[in-house]
């Protein structure tokens, strides 16, 4: 295992040696001093073999640390704690809302919202809903996402993707087999609160699929000096706050 700046792609392998997974390591400062380089007989193999990740970094990623009283390693998965600048700048201007980012464990919606709110999202129910909205300028999917936190109402984020723009439809591929939705709560300050973890149906899978190619389809059929996403975001709101249907 080599470490450089505080993290290392780390082979992690059987007793025997045989198998193993790559990854990378984020090593916790505190534990820096116990890294050592690997020096046995497979370390050049190994260093060869890793070389094109260097290029194309493995997806998964840890936070590991060294625990002195069992003498071993422990790790768990690296949680968006700190809100990427990009992200933090959105939410400081344009206020309480819902993004979607990339992360290792694949994509993470970041929901903001007030702290007393976020209070009550933890332990409830969470229902969801994928939509295909066709508007002039730009095809629209949309993400629906409803926290049952009180008996009467509910709290509800949205996020919406544009097909034409490389980021979006590369988190709708990753999304289309994602058995997950992961939602990131931030509060007032934007610290992070907690994550809660909601299974995403396999059926939803296929029916994201279907609306991938819909708004495709869609997009096509709009000229491209026309195709504008903000604006057919902004008209959709607009046109739909109006009646109360969001």
């Amino acid at each position: 295992m080599e470490a450089t700046f505080g993290e290392c792609y780390l082979v992690a392998m059987t007793p025997a040696g045989e198998r193993g997974i790559v990854c990378q390591m984020q090593i916790e400062p505190g534990s820096l001093p116990y890294l050592r380089r690997f020096s046995g007989e497979k370390a050049a193999a190994i260093q060869t073999a890793l070389e094109p990740l260097l290029e194309k970094l493995p997806g998964p990623i840890f936070t590991l640390r060294w625990d002195e009283e069992a003498r071993v390693w422990r790790s768990r998965f690296a949680h968006m704690a700190e809100l990427p600048v990009e992200l933090r700048e959105v939410f400081e201007s344009a206020g309480y809302g819902c993004l979607p980012a990339e992360t290792n464990l694949g994509v993470v919606h970041v929901c903001h919202a007030p702290d007393a709110d976020v209070e009550g999202f933890a332990g409830k129910p969470v229902s969801y809903q994928w939509q295909l909205i066709e508007m002039t300028t730009s095809p629209l999917i949309r993400l629906r996402l409803a926290i049952l936190d009180r008996p009467m109402t509910t709290y509800e984020f949205e996020s919406f993707f544009n097909v034409a723009q490389d980021d979006h439809a590369r988190m709708l591929a990753q999304l289309a087999n994602q058995d997950r939705f992961y939602l990131a709560f931030y509060g007032d300050d934007l610290t992070h609160r907690f994550t809660k973890v909601v299974e995403h149906d396999r059926q939803q899978w296929q029916y994201l699929d279907e609306l991938v190619a819909g708004a495709t389809a869609c997009l096509e059929r709009i000229p491209a000096e026309q195709r504008d996403f903000d604006r057919a975001k902004a008209e959709f709101m607009r046109r739909y706050s109006e009646v109360g249907m969001i």
